[in-house]
């Protein structure tokens, strides 16, 4: 038995009418079979279409559903409906599809629709309508914005990855610029056929990055370590060397990775690889230039306390061979090999009965004083240099020129 449904009359138009004037949209009703004949329109729905009323809207779509849609997209929302509906315990049914108005604009529309059996008509479709040309706009609008701006975003990197889910592991090449021949999907492809990421970096691995940051690469781009990472922050980056295989010199790079929020709630990554040998290279060698400039400054400090202790050390041997010259007790060196004078005060030269201490250094003893007297200084020296321990003694000697005899 068909569904019971209020069916369309003299009596009950204009309630419907009412009803329809107080929601937003509008509201048509048509059959399924034949040429779709529409059983009824709602002023809202002239509006949509630019018209003033059912007259000039019948004029333009000859009051059938298929005269309401764009010619072109007819065949696809028609097919759409019965898919819906067969499919639908409740025979409902949503299409968007393009409309031409009155002017010859053309607009977006949100369908609706509800299939129900009538004893009356047969099968009708219930429908509600809206414009949503600008709501498409927008939303075109800010897919643009949104494409203009991750374009622009990827054009900083050589290449871009992105790990769709990190439970099954499946990636993609979502970008790679023509110079970056080395990741581009086609080559890794050739390489590779599994699609999952902990497969592939193998041959990121092997194919990439030097020897030198292998495993400290292995270990960071590790899809545990990168789970971990990112638990704790959005974004961490790694930066290795790059070998070519054709050549060339090899890069730095880095590799920026960074947390997506994935559709139904799973966890996406990004994986920027990008070109930074120029910036790496002069933070380097700016650093090499700092720690010279540090060791210099330590250097320079290390110096200037050597000449302050220099100037300290001069000053002190000032000090003590001026108090030395101008004391009246004799005080001189020697060296113990040879025994010649190496320095002596001018108490000494005096008592020496020469000028200056200039005049006793480079002689000895046999060279200053008389045989016997010379003599006794040597034995003296014998004594003092057999002994660990200082030898004070004190005795009457002659001067130099044996004139006159001296308490030492």
């Amino acid at each position: 038995m068909p569904d019971r449904h209020y069916e369309l009359n003299d009596l009950n138009t204009p309630l419907i009418d009412e009803f329809c004037d107080s929601i937003p949209g509008g509201y048509f009703v048509y059959k399924a079979e034949g040429n779709e004949e529409l059983i009824y329109a709602s002023q809202a729905v002239f509006d949509i279409f630019g018209c003033k009323d059912e007259e000039e809207f019948k004029a333009l779509t000859g009051y059938t559903f298929r005269g309401m849609v764009y010619p072109h997209d007819y065949f696809e929302v028609s097919e759409s409906i019965i898919r819906q509906i067969k499919s639908n315990p409740k025979h409902y049914n949503h299409v968007e599809y393009r409309i031409i108005k009155k002017d010859g604009t053309v607009r977006w529309v949100n369908d609706y629709g509800h299939y129900v059996e009538t004893e009356e008509y047969g099968g009708l479709y219930y429908v509600f309508i809206s414009d949503i040309t600008k709501k498409l706009e927008d939303r075109d609008r800010e897919n643009k914005i949104r494409e203009t701006v991750i374009s622009t975003l990827t054009r900083f990197y050589n290449s871009v990855w992105v790990i769709d889910d990190v439970e099954t592991e499946q990636w993609s090449l979502y970008y790679a610029d023509n110079s970056d021949n080395t990741i581009r999907l086609n080559s890794i492809k050739k390489q590779l056929n599994k699609g999952r990421y902990s497969e592939d970096r193998v041959y990121l691995l092997e194919n990439m990055v030097a020897p030198i940051d292998r495993e400290r690469v292995r270990d960071v781009l590790s899809l545990k370590n990168i789970v971990e990472q990112l638990k704790e922050r959005d974004q961490f980056s790694i930066t290795f060397l790059r070998q070519y295989k054709d050549g060339m010199a090899p890069k730095y790079f880095r590799i920026d990775v960074g947390k997506l929020e994935m559709p139904d709630n799973r966890m996406g990554v990004t994986l920027g690889f990008k070109d930074v040998d120029t910036e790496f290279r002069a933070v380097q060698n700016a650093e090499h230039a700092m720690h010279e400039i540090n060791e210099a400054k330590e250097e320079n400090k290390r110096l200037n306390k050597q000449i302050e202790t220099a100037k300290g050390v001069a000053a002190l041997v000032d000090s003590v061979t001026s108090l030395l010259s101008n004391i009246p007790a004799m005080t001189f060196s020697k060296r113990a090999d040879t025994g010649v004078y190496t320095a002596c005060n001018q108490a000494f030269a005096d008592y020496a009965h020469l000028p200056s201490p200039e005049d006793v250094v480079g002689k000895t003893d046999y060279e200053l004083f008389d045989e016997e007297t010379a003599r006794h200084f040597v034995e003296d020296d014998q004594t003092a240099l057999s002994m660990d321990k200082p030898y004070i003694y004190f005795e009457d000697v002659r001067t130099g020129d044996g004139s006159e005899i001296r308490n030492l």
